[in-house]
């Protein structure tokens, strides 16, 4: 094996030994939630399917945005996504609360441009909530004016990752 060889297998080793050190995260904290008593003898591919069953599909997540986003003009300039903490269930004809929070930084042509994204991401159904904050107008040398802004939005369950297979889980 030559040097560049042996250095690919550590990187990769580091990642998988960083995924790996995520999903035990993940377990532990499901452990934390429903007590050690109740997950005894579970299999690995149980296990990773209750893991998996709560993970946030950011990708499809940022896909969504990206769909709303588009007619609209608004550019994207960051994203960042917070897996929410579980919480107890609401009452008879509660909507399920929000399993994630996504916070949005943009900027788009005009303050009704924003107003009309906001109804289009508000009528998405990976979305609840949205809430725009921050409204700045920007004056860029040569170029057309923009409003900046903050959204946040609630993310829902339409955005969770595609159950694990048990076969999947075990390999």
């Amino acid at each position: 094996r030559t040097r560049a060889d042996v250095a690919s297998a550590r990187d990769q080793l580091a990642v998988a030994a960083a995924e790996l050190a995520d999903l035990q995260a993940q377990i532990d904290g499901r452990l934390s939630l429903v007590g050690t008593s109740q997950v005894r003898g579970a299999s690995a591919a149980d296990i990773a399917q209750s893991v998996a069953a709560g993970d946030v599909d950011w990708p499809a997540v940022q896909a969504a945005v990206d769909e709303t986003r588009a007619p609209f003009g608004v550019n994207v300039v960051s994203f960042q996504g917070v897996l929410d903490e579980p919480a107890a269930g609401g009452g008879a004809g509660s909507s399920a609360p929000p399993i994630a929070t996504l916070t949005l930084t943009a900027t788009a042509p005009s303050i009704p441009i924003i107003a009309d994204w906001l109804d289009a991401v508000a009528a998405d159904p990976h979305f609840v909530g949205p809430w725009v904050s921050g409204l700045t107008t920007l004056l860029q040398p040569g170029q057309a004016t923009v409003v900046q802004f903050t959204m946040t939005v609630g993310v829902t369950q339409e955005a969770l990752t595609a159950p694990v297979e048990a076969s999947e889980a075990a390999g």
